[in-house]
């Protein structure tokens, strides 16, 4: 940690032993947003329907589970030894630290490729894998070291490419790392389940009105102000006032 450390990386690292993870469960922002997409992801309000009132810009000033789990003192020197450029891997890495099991003749690596991208360091100009329930530099998903810093991804990081904004809390009883790598990777990503809700509720809206009874239509309706605004919502065309058996009760 010492070797990690002395790079000045953006995770200050815990080096007393005294916890299970490196980094910082919460901590401010070092610097205003430096994208569009860190701007979206400190959003107080990150679901805005079309047209509300209500609708804000303000962003948060805490960030949160900015950590990743510890590694031995072999596998830290593997990561901050393995060439700073995108697209490198363990291959860059010197012949002593290399691992067997990567690189000699007589493993399954050389049927593998040498299992390329383990130990691997992101490509900021190509896509994002996928966020699995583990991060392992050795594991499935190898690519996961930054091109421009010497050390892993964080579960923020991780959570953020699930679509999760910054104000959602990852929370384990014993704040172990592997447990909330677990919850980022088994998540369906938040935009995702946002897009597909508003399909399947225009899809209900148009049945209801495909279906509707002359006793549900009615020109003038208590609630036909905030039907209006949800069908402008939904992108559907009302023909005619509906009265809302959800909204009569």
């Amino acid at each position: 940690y010492i070797a990690v450390n002395k790079q000045r990386t953006t995770i200050p690292n815990d080096l007393n032993g005294s916890c299970s993870y490196v980094g910082q469960m919460k901590m401010a922002y070092t610097s205003p947003p430096k994208s569009e997409f860190q701007r979206l992801r400190r959003r107080k309000e990150q679901v805005c329907i079309p047209g509300s009132e209500n609708h804000s810009d303000e962003l948060v000033d805490t960030l949160y589970n900015h950590v990743s789990r510890k590694f031995n003192s072999l596998n830290v020197e593997r990561v901050c030894r393995v060439k700073l450029e995108p697209g490198m891997d363990h291959h860059s890495l010197p012949e002593k630290l290399q691992p067997w099991c990567l690189t000699a003749k007589e493993s399954a690596a050389s049927r593998h490729n040498g299992w390329k991208g383990l130990f691997g360091r992101l490509d900021p100009n190509g896509y994002f894998g996928t966020a699995l329930t583990e991060l392992q530099p050795m594991g499935k998903s190898g690519t996961v070291l930054l091109y421009d810093q010497r050390r892993v991804l964080s579960v923020r990081e991780c959570a953020r490419a699930q679509g999760f904004p910054d104000t959602f809390e990852f929370l384990s009883t014993k704040n172990q790392v592997s447990d909330m790598h677990l919850q980022v990777g088994n998540a369906v990503p938040p935009p995702l389940a946002y897009a597909l809700s508003l399909e399947l509720r225009e899809a209900l809206f148009r049945d209801y009105l495909a279906h509707a009874s002359d006793s549900d239509l009615s020109p003038n309706t208590e609630d036909s102000e905030i039907l209006d605004d949800f069908a402008g919502d939904v992108c559907v065309d009302i023909p005619h006032r509906i009265r809302s058996p959800v909204l009569d009760n």
